[in-house]
């Protein structure tokens, strides 16, 4: 996908926020275009370092001592194995912003927008 048309559905989503989109003929809804264009991992690098090969991490979600919490980049989700909190991109910006599922679907889409701009 180029930049161009990724600018493109980032456009679409501040239009129609939380609404499935006809693009090309697919209907995509929100959290698949964030789960194809927001890596989980480096956004959950931006609150806790994730390890690169096994994808675990501390859980930012409770005292976390020993890393609990595994990212699957490929199916997009977390989960933690100590306190059970598990989700997609959306969810877990959520509840690291305490926000509803709009405002952090809003947010990822602004994040998606930032990584365009520092690609240019």
């Amino acid at each position: 996908m180029t930049k161009r048309s990724r600018s493109f559905i980032c456009l679409l989503f501040s239009i129609f926020l939380c609404a499935d989109v006809l693009i090309w003929g697919i209907q995509l809804k929100p959290a698949e275009i964030i789960r194809n264009q927001l890596s989980l991992t480096r956004l959950v690098d931006r609150i806790t370092s994730v390890d690169e090969q096994s994808g675990f991490c501390l859980c930012p979600f409770h005292g976390d001592k020993s890393p609990s919490m595994k990212v699957n980049e490929g199916p997009g989700y977390y989960y933690c194995f100590a306190c059970g909190e598990s989700g997609n991109a959306v969810k877990f910006v959520s509840k690291i912003l305490n926000s509803s599922y709009e405002e952090a679907v809003h947010t990822c889409m602004r994040m998606i927008e930032n990584e365009e701009e520092l690609d240019r």
